[in-house]
């Protein structure tokens, strides 16, 4: 069988490292929590996911992935040129406004930014 190859961040290497001196009972969650910054319960989540998956539970299960809250391409090229060509010297804030009373189009005023 083929084995995964998997990335880890800077950020995931640390929390291993530290996840692998708690496993061998070298500190304790208390200590390992403020070494990562976080709380104990998070702490033991880790731990858990660790001893179950090794290296691979502590890597984002989001990677890679697509975010829930992402603008499709059909929408994001419609409101560009709307607001190229309708909405041209308003602010994001207006824009929205405007968008959403004259296009029936509901962005927040970041995503118009």
């Amino acid at each position: 069988m083929k084995e995964k190859e998997y990335f880890m961040s800077k950020k995931e290497v640390i929390r291993l490292e530290v996840i692998k001196i708690l496993s061998d009972k070298k500190i304790n969650q208390g200590e390992a929590g403020i070494r990562l910054g976080l709380s104990k319960k998070h702490v033991r989540r880790l731990l858990k996911s660790y001893q179950e998956n090794e290296e691979e539970g502590l890597i984002s299960k989001k990677r890679g992935k697509v975010r829930n809250n992402k603008i499709s391409i059909d929408l994001f090229d419609k409101v560009v040129e709307l607001i190229s060509l309708k909405y041209n010297d308003f602010g994001p804030t207006l824009a929205c406004e405007k968008l959403f009373e004259l296009d029936n189009i509901k962005l927040s005023r970041e995503s118009i930014r």
